[in-house]
């Protein structure tokens, strides 16, 4: 089956919709006999991540969940450990669970590979299939070094403003990590946003549009564990065409997006009028 990317938004029946909800099997909808889930709940888009409304004819919903012994249950014992589980950190979540029900559900016959799909969410297979390069257990950024830029700084939280895009740090030598995307060196875009100056400061990103491929980037993370990115391309875009879907759109490895602002400073507005945006992904980890 073709990769079709990192979880976008989890289909639970209640509580959070992000992505970090994707292995919330207990808060998923559940199938009956003939396979057919019914969800309906609405969702505020200031819980969606950025893009999903623009790019909502692009995505897709993904049924999970595979009753491969025919006994009604999620267990460990019919096909083992999932590993997409284990790869965000996760112990004893069982395969049924996270695998891709439309994807084998080619036969009802058990000895011809197929399986009855009894439950449904939004999202991904399972990752030894459907990723590529090493993965991360989820972990917070703690601290962030560019070498080329001299820049080692720490690393805060940053969510959602009430117009639905993400905040920007409140410091100019401030990095701030978006909480609603992976973490660095998990599965999916990790995105960091950091000013090029404020209030006359330079800030902590006032030279990434001098970033080269090839550069490293390291992120230490709340586990112990730094994980280590190499610069793939830096390229400007005009706020108006923000590449939401290049950006924070689901990815098939643990990719890096460090952006901040550049271009003309518009003195009417207040603001810079393009973005800088800097791509990498993960080559190594280190302790």
């Amino acid at each position: 089956m073709p990769s079709y990317g990192d979880i976008f938004v989890s289909l639970t029946t209640r509580g959070d919709v992000s992505r970090t909800s994707g292995l919330a099997v207990d808060r998923m909808p559940t199938a009956d006999a003939a396979g057919t889930v019914a969800f309906d709940r609405t969702i505020a888009a200031a819980d969606l991540p950025p893009g999903t409304v623009t790019h909502l004819k692009d995505l897709h919903v993904v049924q999970h969940g595979l009753d491969a012994d025919g006994d009604g249950r999620y267990d460990v014992g019919a096909l083992g450990e999932s590993t997409l589980a284990k790869a965000a950190g996760l112990n004893g979540i069982p395969l049924v669970a996270t695998g891709v029900a439309v994807a084998v559900a080619e036969s009802s016959d058990p000895a011809a590979g197929g399986a009855h799909p009894t439950g449904a969410a939004a999202g991904m297979g399972d990752a030894a299939r459907l990723t590529r390069g090493d993965l991360l257990p989820t972990s917070p950024p703690t601290r962030l070094e560019i070498p080329a830029l001299g820049v080692d700084v720490p690393v805060t939280g940053l969510g959602l403003r009430p117009d639905g895009a993400m905040e920007v740090p409140a410091d100019a030598k401030a990095v701030g990590w978006y909480t609603q995307a992976p973490t660095p060196g998990s599965l999916g875009p990790a995105v960091l946003a950091g000013h090029v100056d404020l209030d006359g400061d330079a800030g902590a990103f006032a030279r990434l549009s001098t970033l080269r491929p090839g550069s490293e980037v390291r992120i230490a993370r709340r586990d112990g564990t730094t994980a280590v990115f190499t610069v793939t391309k830096v390229d400007r875009y005009p706020k108006n065409r923000f590449p939401s879907d290049a950006v924070y759109g689901p990815i098939d490895h643990a990719g890096l997006r460090l952006i901040t602002c550049g271009g003309d400073f518009d003195d009417r507005g207040g603001h810079y009028e393009d973005n800088i945006v800097a791509y990498a992904e993960t080559t190594r980890t280190a302790r």
